[in-house]
């Protein structure tokens, strides 16, 4: 529910929505003002304590208990805690309403005083609306004879309240886990996917470091996680998303880190979106620690995925051409001479080439892996890496040598 960049309220995000995706007026309409008056104010009236209302209208009553004492709470749950509900219930919103219409009551402010819009919708619609646009507040759903209440607060807290509802669904829906068939629970959707992505793709500078390096990254590690157990795909993604977006800023400036710079540029990010601190702690360690670099190790299983992953992304044929084009964008030479002017292999080079980096890194990363799926994957790739720097070392040194004896049967003296 959150996104970066400007917002164009949410009224204008979710009009866009339903247009884009052609859903009838029949399915999801906005209240006119009058009609939005009746419906808000019976809303306070059925479910909100009168004082709190007149102090605070609805806005933060799913917080602070500002609901009537004399009306039940059928049940409540917060999001992302130990046995909790799935992060997609909204989905399921049908099994739980059985009715035709509902009232949608969407927050449009950060604000304390909060504005509100309300739509008149199909029950198979909300989650639609919810989970397809940025939301960055509160929303209540009530049936149109306002019988029960149902909220989502910012704090990710669920309130069913009222009569009417089908408690033996919402139990259903709601307490049982959704599991990978690997063991982590996923909560990663399509939204917040895309805003992370979105966010990745607005630094992503760099052409041997571009985006669909990003994407090759998280492909190799979601390679890796499928043979480990316990992974926290949550983690693991975001992670894999974020981890080179301060590649621009170690360019324009060598002393800077990018691992750490970006780890610590993704933790703020996911803070000022509201995602909880644990969970951008745990990204931040991954993505500083992906780095080749003895001193500061990945620890958790997730930071060692997205180590090999990266690492993956270096070896074979992908490693080679990932290289030179870096090579060329700082441009660093192929070879570098010894002094006797024979072509160097690079093993004993100070003078950055692409032979050098080779000799330096790309020959030793094969058994520098965490998991066994990117040791076996880096062994297969091995051979196509060894082969081009041969055949290349070779052609070129051929070149000096066989060139160089030519030139001294038409010129002795040189």
């Amino acid at each position: 529910m959150h996104i970066s960049g400007k917002w164009r309220g949410a009224r204008g995000e979710i009009a866009e929505y339903i247009a884009k995706n052609q859903i009838p007026s029949g399915s999801f309409r906005f209240l006119g003002i009058d009609e939005w008056q009746n419906v808000y104010e019976k809303i306070l009236e059925c479910f909100i304590d009168w004082k709190y209302a007149k102090e605070h209208g609805i806005y933060w009553s799913n917080i602070e208990n500002g609901f009537r004492k004399d009306i039940p709470v059928l049940y409540r749950f917060q999001l992302g805690a130990r046995n909790n509900a799935l992060y997609n219930w909204i989905e399921r919103l049908p099994e739980i309403v059985k009715c035709d219409k509902v009232y949608l009551l969407i927050e449009d402010s950060l604000q304390h005083y909060a504005g509100h819009w309300i739509a008149e919708c199909a029950p198979s619609v909300v989650h639609l609306v919810i989970n397809d646009t940025y939301l960055p507040g509160d929303y209540y759903i009530t049936d149109k004879k306002f019988n029960w209440l149902i909220t989502e607060n910012h704090h990710e807290i669920i309130s069913f309240i009222g009569k009417g509802l089908d408690l033996e669904a919402i139990k259903n829906v709601c307490t049982k886990q959704k599991y990978t068939k690997h063991g982590g629970r996923l909560l990663m959707d399509k939204k917040t996917y895309s805003l992370i992505e979105k966010y990745m793709l607005s630094c992503m500078k760099d052409s041997a470091h571009d985006k669909e390096h990003i994407y090759r990254v998280l492909y190799n590690a979601l390679e890796i996680a499928k043979t480990e157990t316990n992974v926290d795909y949550d983690v693991l993604i975001c992670a894999c998303l974020l981890h080179d977006i301060a590649r621009s800023r170690q360019f324009k400036d060598p002393s800077v880190c990018h691992a750490q710079e970006g780890g610590n540029m993704a933790y703020s990010f996911l803070l000022s979106n509201r995602f909880k601190e644990d969970y951008a702690d745990k990204v931040r360690h991954c993505i500083q620690t992906h780095r080749f670099r003895s001193s500061n190790p990945p620890l958790s299983l997730e930071a060692k995925i997205l180590f090999d992953a990266d690492k993956l992304d270096v070896s074979g044929a992908i490693g080679i051409a990932r290289t030179l084009v870096y090579k060329g964008i700082v441009s660093e030479p192929i070879y570098s001479l010894l002094p006797d002017g024979t072509v160097s292999s690079g093993e004993s080079d100070t003078d950055l080439s692409f032979f050098q980096e080779y000799k330096y890194k790309l020959e030793n990363l094969y058994s520098k892996f965490y998991t066994k799926t990117a040791e076996e994957i880096a062994k297969e790739r091995q051979k196509a890496a060894i082969d081009f720097y041969n055949n290349l070392y070779r052609e070129i040194r051929l070149s000096y040598q066989n060139g160089k004896e030519e030139l001294k049967k038409i010129i002795p003296e040189i």
